[in-house]
């Protein structure tokens, strides 16, 4: 859980799971994708999605400073690997970073703050590390 976005005790396993099944009565006919939101783990509980969808923050303000992700491509295909083992279960990054991630809004940064984390040759950059994960489908998040 990423705690810069403060405590939510009502989320827990009980209600994903009421959730889970609510989407799956509701729609029978299309996948559920959940993602591991974080850049590492893979899922070991149920409910299981039909796919699994990871995020790729590559320079993130946390802790007081911007930071370069430690997660390179291949720690993505490692994991997208191990779920297809284990769970037989297809992997994407359903959130490839197009956006600034600073100490504030986006609306609340100047253009040379947002530039810190992303501006044009970041996205371009992303987007090939994201070409290196082999993952088939990669959504941009943000922009």
């Amino acid at each position: 859980m990423l705690k810069e976005f403060g405590e939510r005790p009502e989320v827990d396993r009980q209600r994903l799971n009421a959730e889970y099944n609510l989407v799956a009565t509701l729609d029978p006919t299309r996948p559920i994708i959940m993602s591991t939101s974080t850049s590492w783990g893979i899922p070991a509980r149920r409910p299981l999605p039909n796919v699994v969808g990871f995020s790729m923050y590559n320079i993130v303000f946390n802790k007081g400073a911007y930071r370069l992700s430690l997660y390179y491509p291949i720690a993505f295909r490692v994991r997208a690997l191990l779920i297809k083992i284990i769970w037989a279960k297809p992997s994407f990054i359903h959130e490839l970073q197009a956006e600034p991630w600073g100490p504030k809004a986006i609306w609340e940064m100047s253009s040379n703050e947002q530039d810190k984390s992303m501006n044009a040759a970041q996205l371009q950059n992303n987007i090939i590390l994201a070409k290196k994960t082999r993952l088939s489908h990669v959504d941009l998040w943000g922009g």
